[in-house]
């Protein structure tokens, strides 16, 4: 008899614990398998997590600055897309403000950048470096996409690294 009673509680137990487990990973993939976006006004400054950003333009461009200084032209079928953002970092670290930075076309296609730059040309940088907390700085992010998804462009992400949606930058109309 203790014996049955015995297995009984175990297969509640694992069956417990079955359960907990599938309520857990429903909940972990309702979460993060459906990509939220919130647009943000156009032009409007917007602050998420340890950075303001606001986007100033969204252009595409034939040419950018290549490693050796020439101009580099996009490859068949493909386009250049330059966004130039204002960014106010606010930590101390504020080095992942410009690793979050998405382009985002409709229905949700997104890439990250190709190259950073602080100065106007861009300038071919493949890292997002460190910026001074609370220092105002004008940031070139630059995107190789598809040009048939050019039309589609909706604008620059920010992603919050929490459960909240992710933001949109839109140009100035």
């Amino acid at each position: 008899m203790i014996l049955q009673v015995r297995r009984w509680l175990i297969a509640a137990i694992v069956l417990a614990l079955v359960g907990a487990f599938a309520v857990g990973q429903v909940y972990y993939l309702k979460i993060h398998t459906v990509t939220r976006y919130e647009q943000a006004a156009p032009g409007a400054a917007v602050t998420v997590g340890d950075a303001t950003y606001e986007l100033l333009t969204l252009k595409t461009t034939p040419t950018v600055p290549g490693y050796d200084g020439e101009p580099s032209k996009p490859e068949r079928g493909e386009a250049f897309v330059v966004a130039t953002l204002r960014l106010t970092p606010h930590e101390a670290d504020p080095s992942s403000a410009l690793c979050s930075l998405d382009l985002l076309a409709e229905p949700h296609h997104s890439w990250e950048p190709t190259d950073y730059s602080t100065v106007a040309p861009p300038a071919d940088s493949d890292s997002c470096d460190p910026l001074a907390q609370g220092r105002q700085v004008t940031v070139y992010l630059t995107w190789t996409v598809p040009a048939s998804e050019v039309p589609a462009l909706t604008g620059v992400v920010v992603e919050p690294y929490t459960g909240a949606p992710q933001i949109v930058l839109r140009p100035p109309a």
